[in-house]
């Protein structure tokens, strides 16, 4: 955990949120339908998106990843981006999501900064992380709630 109050206070709003939406970019062929249903949900509540690219060409990638960050920052939702501390800093997104195979939390934090926020794909007791996904849900001690994570398709 960030040591800094106002730091940890940034990172505590942008973590409590209603509900998250996970999508997989490869799931959508149509451009104007992944936006438009992102809007939708991002228009009608306080939400995560957690953004994973996986399977796409980084090109397309960057370039929907920027065009999700204008709609979550027009209406206060957080864009989490899948272990890709480029397109992180590309779109200054709000997190990376980890998995074992990728950066360390330490050294995601490191190169993005102390605002950003640390999330793994399972429990971690690591003191850079912010937040788990668990069994579709995510637990973090900066929210006190799970938040359940809805694949969004």
């Amino acid at each position: 955990m960030h040591n800094n109050k106002l730091q940890e206070q940034l990172i505590k709003l942008k973590l409590d949120k209603q509900v998250s939406y996970y999508v997989k970019l490869a799931d959508f062929s149509d451009e104007n339908v992944l936006l438009d249903n992102i809007a939708s949900k991002v228009f009608t509540q306080q939400c995560i998106i957690f953004l994973d690219g996986t399977g796409t060409e980084d090109f397309y990638f960057a370039n929907i990843a920027k065009k999700i960050k204008q709609l979550c920052s027009q209406f206060f939702a957080t864009l989490i981006i899948k272990q890709r501390a480029d397109i992180v800093l590309l779109t200054e997104a709000d997190g990376i999501l980890l998995d074992k195979s990728g950066l360390t939390p330490h050294d995601a934090l490191g190169l993005l900064g102390e605002n950003t926020i640390i999330g793994t794909s399972e429990n971690s007791d690591d003191k850079h992380v912010n937040f788990c996904i668990i069994s579709q849900k995510i637990k973090s001690s900066f929210v006190n709630k799970d938040i359940n994570v809805i694949e969004l398709k």
